[in-house]
């Protein structure tokens, strides 16, 4: 047709036709903690209902790794030590350099938006 569909919409509603409203939500109204958590879940956190919250378990574990990191020890280093300690990553395996890796490169200028109130809390 070569016409945009903005153009469509407002031929046909001038003709008289009557259309299904639009689900579009504008971009002013958009609202970025607001938006469905997709893809892999980092680690130190899970996804409830689309949204991130932290994992009590796994955070305990990121701030050891991030400890021991800021002392100076290597990511095999790391990984080795929690494999001793006997944790085991989120697929219940021993650790490996990449995974703590990647814990302690997480971008820092990507901030990750967390639930704001927990649906737990019971303060209505």
């Amino acid at each position: 047709l070569n016409c945009s569909k903005t153009f469509i919409r407002k031929t046909l509603i001038e003709a008289g036709v009557e259309l299904r409203p639009s689900n579009r939500v504008p971009i002013a109204e958009s609202n970025r903690s607001m938006k469905r958590h997709i893809g892999v879940t980092p680690y130190g956190y899970r996804c409830l209902r689309g949204r991130l919250i932290l994992d009590a378990k796994e955070i305990e574990t990121v701030h050891l790794i991030m400890s021991l990191w800021n002392s100076g020890k290597s990511y095999s280093a790391i990984a080795r030590q929690l494999t001793s300690q006997g944790l085991t990553n989120r697929r219940g395996t021993d650790w490996e350099h990449s995974l703590v890796r990647s814990i302690v490169a997480r971008p820092k200028n990507k901030p990750i938006i967390l639930e704001e109130k927990s649906p737990w809390d019971s303060n209505h």
